[in-house]
C-alpha cells in the first residue's frame, strides 16, 4: 500500500516565492539602472577622448601641411601629437580604474 503524503499548501509556497523573486527582481533592476548609468558615462567619456584625440590629430595634420619645411618641425610636431595621445589614454585608463573601484564598493540601493 502506498503510503498517504501529506500535501503542502501550494498557495503559501508560492507566496512566499513570489514575494522572495519579486524582491529579487527589484534589486536586479536597481543594481541594472546603476550599472547602466555607470556604462553610459563611461561611454560619452570614452566618445569625448575619441572625439579630442581626433581634433589632435586632424589640428596636427593641417599644421604639417602649412609648415613643411624641415623634417625637424613635422618631427616635433609629431612628437607632440604622439605624447598627446599617450596622455589621453593614460587619462582614459586611470578613468576607468576609477570606475571600477566604484563598481567593486557599490551596493544596490
Amino acid at each position: 500500500m502506498r503510503k498517504q503524503q501529506k500535501k503542502k499548501n501550494p498557495f503559501k509556497v508560492d507566496h512566499v516565492r513570489s514575494i522572495k523573486m519579486k524582491a529579487k527582481a527589484k534589486q536586479y533592476t536597481g543594481k541594472l539602472k546603476q550599472l547602466k548609468c555607470v556604462i553610459s558615462d563611461e561611454v560619452k567619456s570614452t566618445n569625448e577622448q575619441l572625439s579630442v584625440l581626433e581634433d589632435i590629430v586632424r589640428q596636427g595634420s593641417k599644421k604639417d601641411v602649412e609648415n613643411a619645411q624641415t623634417n625637424k618641425d613635422s618631427k616635433s610636431k609629431d612628437d607632440k601629437v604622439f605624447q598627446a595621445a599617450v596622455d589621453q589614454y593614460n587619462q582614459s585608463k586611470k578613468n576607468e580604474a576609477d570606475t571600477l573601484d566604484k563598481l567593486a564598493t557599490w551596493t544596490c540601493k
